[in-house]
């Protein structure tokens, strides 16, 4: 067994051989580049390529439409109710709306939070006042009495119910027809 060929029965070292040769003739100097060229220009001198025809296409079908004389639905005064032409001098009679927030108002810390974002932790009497103990964002709590203000939306305390453990609210905010409205809020400790 030592003195055994490993090739022996195999058929690399033919093939190996086979591809020499044919790597070889093929790189002769017989065949040169200008035959390849002639090739491609004769073999695609002739060849014209085919096209398939369009499929006929059935006549489209006009349409014509007739909603454009129904309601627009989403017209303002569809939306916010028909609005009275005011002239020039009315517009100076125009009285200010009651509701509308004081701007110039110093704003409180717990105005710079949303609304959701505060919890009411608890209501406590101090001193005979009632107060709400509320929870920030920032983990702080804060004692809030009515007429303080809370929120993102002008929402002013109007009671503390100590029995109920709730605080009381008003935000105002601006209706779908502009005006300042009216929007109760109840925050609970339960919430």
């Amino acid at each position: 067994m030592v003195g055994r060929n490993c090739l022996a029965g195999k058929p690399w070292p033919a093939l190996a051989v086979v591809i020499v040769a044919l790597l070889g003739t093929s790189c002769s100097r017989e065949h040169s580049l200008a035959d390849l060229e002639h090739f491609v220009r004769s073999a695609h001198k002739n060849t014209t390529p085919r096209v398939e025809p369009l499929p006929e296409l059935p006549p489209v079908e006009s349409y014509l439409y007739t909603a454009d004389t129904l309601v627009d639905p989403f017209a303002p005064e569809n939306v916010y109710g028909k609005v009275e032409e005011v002239e020039d001098e009315e517009v100076a009679e125009v009285v200010p709306d009651p509701l509308e927030p004081d701007s110039t108002r110093p704003r409180e810390k717990l105005e710079s939070f949303p609304l959701d974002s505060l919890r009411l932790v608890g209501t406590i009497v101090r001193e005979g006042e009632v107060s709400a103990l509320v929870t920030a964002p920032d983990n702080q709590i804060h004692q809030v009495i009515e007429g303080n203000y809370l929120g993102q939306n002008n929402g002013k305390v109007v009671a503390v119910d100590l029995a109920a453990g709730a605080l009381d609210l008003e935000e105002v905010v601006k209706g779908p027809t502009g005006q300042w409205e009216i929007r109760p809020y109840r925050m609970s400790t339960g919430q």
